[in-house]
């Protein structure tokens, strides 16, 4: 392998290690569950945020903000995530959702039953 070819993989070794580039996720049924999107700046995949239905009042949302989360490679879908109201607080730097595979007939923002959402984007 050449040296650059490995100078390259130790980068991307490292950047793993530190926790910026996230596999894809399946966040579901507590805000809690949102704290393994922690450290994430690309998300390689989906981010599902699904089935939070137990949840009391905004205020369960309040310890969560992922301001390092600027790119999701697939698709977001937010199904049923109630007391969310604001997605500019969750995530404020998302720029991209890049849509390489799409959710169902080619989504890659799919924000459904979510009674209390406001605020999508900036």
């Amino acid at each position: 392998m050449p040296q650059r070819d490995l100078v390259l993989l130790a980068l991307v070794a490292l950047v793993l290690a530190e926790g910026r580039i996230c596999p894809q996720m399946d966040v579901r049924n507590s805000p809690s569950s949102l704290a393994k999107l922690r450290n994430c700046t690309i998300i390689m995949g989906h981010l599902q945020i699904v089935l939070m239905d137990a949840v009391a009042n905004e205020r369960e949302f309040d310890g969560y903000s992922f301001p390092e989360l600027t790119q999701i490679v697939d698709y977001l879908l937010l199904y049923r995530v109630m007391e969310l109201s604001s997605l500019k607080r969750l995530f404020p730097n998302l720029r991209v959702i890049r849509g390489r595979r799409l959710f169902a007939d080619g989504f890659a923002l799919v924000v459904y039953k979510m009674q209390h959402l406001e605020e999508v984007c900036v």
